[in-house]
């Protein structure tokens, strides 16, 4: 199977390029010969590996942060239908990014070079993906994947102001964006209808009616595949990538300093104990925000803004699903 690599150069605030010349020659030592391609822009990555998947299967190795991951990941599938195009091809990456979130959950090494040697070593494992039917802030619909975890309200916001200001470091850009973000926001009141519903491992359940719908104000909503976003906060740590099933947690109306306080809990995995936290296993959850004339008064705190992976990709009213072993990784 041929291998290409795609490599963004401008990811950690461009260190990824700089870095490149250097570990080139360890990508061709362990993965052997493949085809470079060096992205421009914005969708460049997706474009390439749809092009590269005409000809048939590729390992395609990403190079550059969870961004790059979910870019890269989105070019595996019809943008439309969001079908996998080649189910025999095969994802893998390496982390050289600013949060390299997917690489903690896989137990990738933080080191790009490290990271090389321990994906060599890795094989094809079937991996759930998660699908998002979102809407754009022109009302259209907006359709794609995420590898690793969906976030919606204070989280939403946060990854939004993030990438609109420039990136210093893994961890303190979230942090001081989610302290923003919380203070120019109220909690949203949401209507959630779930499907598939399993019990979580640990917290108190999402108190969901018969037909698997519930009302509750929110100020965080995570929609987990995988275990850690944020820069390193293990937001849901009972998440599996091969369960068939996403992980939410909701965490309700909490004042803006408890709610400060209670960042330990994102970082060490407690969250979901969390007094105001409920969580719930599913295979879909429809969101909906029950004021949504204020929503779309077009004040950004007011919206319910959706991330992916770490990139902004819409707001609500949403559905997001799982696709079981849609993707064959490298893990």
């Amino acid at each position: 199977m041929q291998t290409l690599v795609i490599v963004n150069p401008a990811s950690a605030a461009g260190r990824t390029g700089a870095r490149w010349a250097a570990l080139e020659p360890h990508f061709r030592q362990q993965l052997g010969a493949f085809d470079l391609v060096m992205t421009q822009r914005t969708g460049h990555a997706a474009e390439a590996v749809r092009q590269a998947l005409v000809d048939g299967p590729r390992r395609v190795i990403a190079v550059g942060g969870d961004g790059t991951n979910h870019e890269v990941g989105n070019g595996f599938f019809d943008p439309e239908t969001l079908a996998p195009l080649r189910p025999d091809a095969v994802f893998g990456f390496v982390t050289a990014g600013t949060g390299c979130d997917l690489g903690r959950t896989v137990g990738m090494p933080r080191d790009s070079a490290a990271a090389v040697a321990w994906l060599a070593q890795r094989h094809p494992q079937q991996t759930d993906v998660l699908a998002l039917d979102l809407q754009r802030d022109d009302g259209s619909r907006a359709r794609r994947v995420a590898l690793n975890i969906v976030t919606a309200g204070v989280g939403g916001l946060t990854c939004k102001l993030v990438n609109e200001r420039p990136k210093f470091g893994a961890t303190l850009p979230f942090l001081l964006a989610g302290v923003e973000a919380v203070v120019r926001t109220r909690p949203w009141r949401l209507r959630l209808r779930v499907s598939g519903q399993a019990s979580a491992d640990e917290g108190m359940p999402l108190p969901v009616d018969a037909a698997g719908e519930v009302t509750l104000d929110a100020r965080y909503l995570v929609l987990a595949n995988a275990r850690f976003n944020g820069g390193g906060m293990q937001i849901a740590r009972r998440a599996q990538l091969d369960d068939g099933l996403l992980d939410a947690i909701t965490l309700g109306a909490i004042p803006d300093v408890p709610l400060l306080f209670a960042t330990r809990g994102f970082y060490d995995g407690s969250i979901a104990l969390h007094a105001r936290a409920r969580t719930t296993r599913a295979s879909a959850i429809e969101v909906a925000l029950v004021d949504a004339a204020a929503a779309a008064s077009g004040d950004e705190a007011t919206a319910l803004h959706f991330e992916a992976d770490g990139e902004p990709c819409g707001s609500a009213p949403g559905r997001v699903w799982v696709l079981p072993a849609a993707l064959r990784m490298l893990r």
